[in-house]
């Protein structure tokens, strides 16, 4: 796990966090906590959060009541407390919320392959009165209402082919990363643009000076792109001397190392 500047400046690592000699045990999802932590989940099954300043980690599970995870691609603390985690193999794909505390399911959405869950709260939600968690899989992204006590309807959903990321961006749209393209759609489903990638595109994150950056996975680099999804620039080498290896979550965070 990395953080760092925007051209790559190494400013904190934390080399195999799981202790795995494994080769699915790097990280796919990443986001930031209060107090510098990480949430991060990991190809191995681990899902937890990192203190960044001891290296260590502060809780972690790698599932409930002997439901064990497989390939946990992506999670998020909600705000009651419940973490969500997006599993690609469990029951061919499935998102579901579980209370910390008892392991207790509170919500589950199957999609095939899932691979991303966002959540957003009733405000920011389209055209819903509840929060949804935005998930992405193959063949679908959605806004799916999140009550835990019951309900838990597809408030909006658009076709897709095979969906690693979505992230609602300016305007209410989305853009989603399918492997050999990345896209921004409207919430009709309608195409703004497409751009082909010549390696598969992963991550996606909103740059502070505007505009995208994405992870490319076997492209081994970083892409900072325009919101038109034109390449602007690219890295793949950090100032320790390291080439990046399949790099795949990603989020901007203030942080002073």
């Amino acid at each position: 796990m990395l953080i760092t500047d925007l051209d790559g400046r190494l400013v904190w690592k934390f080399d195999n966090p799981t202790g795995r000699d494994h080769p699915d045990s790097g990280p796919l999802g990443v986001r930031w906590m209060p107090n510098n932590q990480i949430l991060a989940t990991f190809g191995t099954g681990e899902v937890g959060v990192i203190d960044v300043a001891t290296k260590t980690w502060v809780w972690k599970t790698s599932g409930y009541n002997s439901d064990w995870f497989q390939s946990p691609y992506d999670a998020e603390i909600l705000p009651d407390g419940n973490l969500a985690v997006a599993m690609r193999y469990n029951e061919g794909g499935r998102i579901d919320v579980y209370d910390r505390s008892t392991g207790k399911v509170v919500w589950r959405h199957l999609l095939s392959n899932a691979h991303s869950v966002r959540y957003r709260t009733a405000a920011q939600s389209y055209q819903s009165n509840d929060p949804t968690l935005l998930v992405g899989g193959w063949g679908a992204v959605r806004d799916v209402a999140y009550r835990p006590n019951g309900g838990k309807q597809v408030t909006w959903s658009a076709a897709t082919e095979f969906t690693h990321d979505a992230i609602v961006v300016e305007n209410d749209l989305v853009l989603t990363t399918e492997g050999y393209y990345i896209q921004k759609i409207n919430r009709l489903g309608g195409q703004i643009w497409r751009r082909s990638t010549p390696d598969e595109h992963r991550r996606i994150a909103l740059s502070p000076y505007g505009g995208y950056i994405y992870t490319v996975g076997e492209g081994d680099r970083i892409e900072l792109r325009d919101t038109g999804g034109n390449l602007s620039r690219q890295w793949s080498l950090v100032t320790d001397g390291s080439k990046l290896d399949y790099p795949y979550g990603v989020q901007v965070i203030s942080y002073a190392g």
